[in-house]
């Protein structure tokens, strides 16, 4: 396993940077804020494989039942036509979501707190949510088979902000990025 890219977000309030494609999702006070009401997502400019995951830091701090926000892994379509997995937080439960044409619950169990980091992996057909390092469930799902990491939103009565995202590949070893940037063939600008 290895990680490919990584964004803290440490930067100019604004638009993402060109290395993000999809999604009304802005950088505000150093953070990936989801800017728009609806389901929004965001991939990477990604060049590692289908076997992958995504981690954030979940920030928000009070989130309401149509609200939730996490890491996605194998999605294409953004915005429009979204597939992939995801390991989202609603502010209640930390729920294991595939996503094509409408998000289904794979798996659920209670948790995600405030400054929780969140991380979905796939390889194969597993699944996996894990939260805090720790695996909360891993389901067996061949609906999606290739896709780019990334993070989603559902945003109805609050505004879902994610921190410290980190994606990699379970394939080929890269270099490791560097404290406070980013790899730099993976710039996130």
């Amino acid at each position: 396993m290895s990680e490919i890219v990584t964004d803290d977000f440490t930067r100019a309030n604004g638009s993402l940077g060109a290395n993000w494609v999809g999604g009304s999702w802005s950088i505000v006070g150093n953070q990936a804020s989801c800017s728009a009401t609806g389901s929004q997502a965001v991939l990477a400019v990604w060049t590692g494989g289908d076997d992958q995951y995504a981690q954030a830091q979940y920030v928000t701090t009070v989130m309401a039942s149509l609200d939730f926000v996490g890491p996605l892994v194998r999605s294409v379509g953004v915005p429009a036509g979204l597939t992939g997995y995801a390991a989202t937080v609603d502010g209640t439960n930390f729920v294991l979501q595939r996503l094509v044409g409408d998000y289904t619950s794979l798996a659920s169990v209670v948790g995600g707190v405030l400054n929780d980091t969140l991380r979905c992996e796939v390889q194969g057909t597993t699944i996996r949510s894990v939260l805090n390092g720790v695996v909360q469930s891993s389901v067996t799902d061949a609906a999606i088979a290739s896709g780019k990491p990334g993070f989603t939103c559902s945003a109805f009565t609050v505004t879902p902000v994610l921190d410290n995202f980190a994606a990699g590949d379970f394939a080929v070893p890269v270099p490791r990025a560097r404290r406070g940037g980013l790899v730099p063939q993976q710039r996130m600008l």
